[in-house]
């Protein structure tokens, strides 16, 4: 699918999309616990992703049969189900598709074969599981996916003996393990943080209460924040369903906002960013990086260069991301420099063309927000990327006052 973006984004007010981070987690504890997960809405492709590879563990904790179960391009899902099944001792097939087939979890199997999880895996994107987890101590580098450590932290307590975490290093995304202890802790599973990783008691039992909701999601959101600080002076937009108190680290959005010198407001659960004098800012990404792709129509406006360290994982996305940032950017006329430390070089306003996905919904999301900052339409190819985590974006697009048209 191409979408053609007629014309920016011109403000008005949005509802956050549930946030799949929150939403999987919830979906597994639920599952854990022996419940169904009835407040989660599911629309977007990952969380679909992880309420079956949720249910596919409820169904073994029930005594029924598992052979195989998908989970898309679900990264977050992968990296729960692959220790909870080993956890629960069962010998089965995990799909994984598309980019997820690339992506590297060496590090992570071989840590799970270390204590007794077989692992074959195929060129097809197919792993095979089976053996059992057995408690001790779990050493993971802190430069990796901080979902690996989640997937412990689920699944450990699920065995009969006490176990160790230990983290080599500053862990990057650690706002996301706070969310996963967050979850827990609601669960009825209290982790215990070390120094340096954490301790996780075993035979304990998960026990959500009902009736808990997804909160909003501020990565989405971010695209919508940035977009808004860099349309015409005057106009605003409004995100609600968003929880001021979350511990999603993409909040960090609201800090980056108000260093660039955009106006933030925020009441209840709602942020309202208006447009201003930007200026470009230095800022370490490396906890959150979902929000590079998001910063960038707001660093082209802004006076000064805008520098975005600690990226390097992003190459391990569903594109290389500072590569597809970078390709879109000199289509339309933009221009970075650098690699692990991005260097976005501001320009009041690139020309437009037509540029792709990559098939990768946050460089979708970018690139629409795009037209903020061009003098002509911006065409995008492999737009459908958006519904792996926001299919409704095209929709709140249109609901913010912009026109787009859809081709084949």
């Amino acid at each position: 699918m191409n979408v053609t973006l007629v014309t920016p984004i011109r403000g008005g007010e949005i509802t956050a999309p549930e946030s799949k981070s929150h939403a999987v987690r919830l979906a597994f504890s639920y599952a854990l616990s022996g419940k169904t997960p009835d407040t989660i809405k599911g629309e977007s492709f990952d969380v679909q992703a992880g309420l079956k590879c949720a249910e596919a563990v409820r169904a073994v904790m029930e005594g029924r049969p598992v052979d195989q179960v998908s989970c898309r391009e679900s990264a977050l899902s992968f990296r729960m189900l692959l220790p909870l099944m080993g956890a629960l001792g069962v010998s089965m097939d995990i799909v994984t598709e598309g980019s997820l087939k690339g992506r590297t979890s060496k590090v992570f199997t071989d840590v799970l074969q270390e204590h007794g999880v077989r692992i074959g895996q195929s060129e097809t994107g197919l792993y095979r599981i089976s053996g059992g987890l057995a408690p001790g101590t779990y050493r993971l580098p802190g430069n990796v996916s901080s979902q690996f450590v989640t997937g412990l932290l689920f699944a450990l307590p699920l065995l009969d003996g006490d176990s160790r975490i230990e983290i080599d290093g500053p862990l990057e995304s650690e706002p996301y393990v706070r969310l996963t202890l967050d979850v827990l802790q609601k669960s009825g599973i209290d982790i215990e943080e070390t120094d340096g990783g954490y301790f996780v008691r075993g035979s304990r039992k998960y026990s959500i209460p009902d009736g808990i909701t997804p909160e909003g999601d501020w990565s989405a959101a971010a695209f919508w924040f940035f977009a808004g600080a860099s349309m015409d002076t005057g106009r605003k937009v409004m995100v609600k369903g968003l929880n001021p108190n979350t511990l999603q680290g993409d909040k960090a959005v609201l800090d980056i906002l108000g260093h660039m010198g955009a106006e933030v407001a925020v009441r209840d659960d709602s942020v309202t960013v208006s447009a201003g004098n930007l200026k470009g800012v230095i800022t370490d990404m490396s906890q959150t990086p979902d929000l590079v792709p998001a910063i960038v129509p707001a660093a082209i406006r802004a006076e000064g260069i805008t520098v975005l360290r600690g990226i390097s994982r992003l190459r391990l996305k569903e594109s290389d991301r500072p590569k597809a940032i970078s390709h879109v950017l000199a289509e339309l006329g933009g221009r970075t420099e650098g690699s692990d430390n991005m260097l976005v070089i501001p320009r009041q306003r690139l020309k437009g063309g037509t540029v792709s996905s990559f098939g990768d919904h946050r460089i979708a999301m970018m690139a629409a927000c795009l037209r903020t900052v061009t003098e002509r339409q911006v065409k995008l190819t492999e737009a459908e990327a958006v519904a792996k985590s926001y299919p409704e974006f095209f929709g709140d697009y249109a609901q913010l006052g912009g026109k787009l048209e859809f081709t084949k």
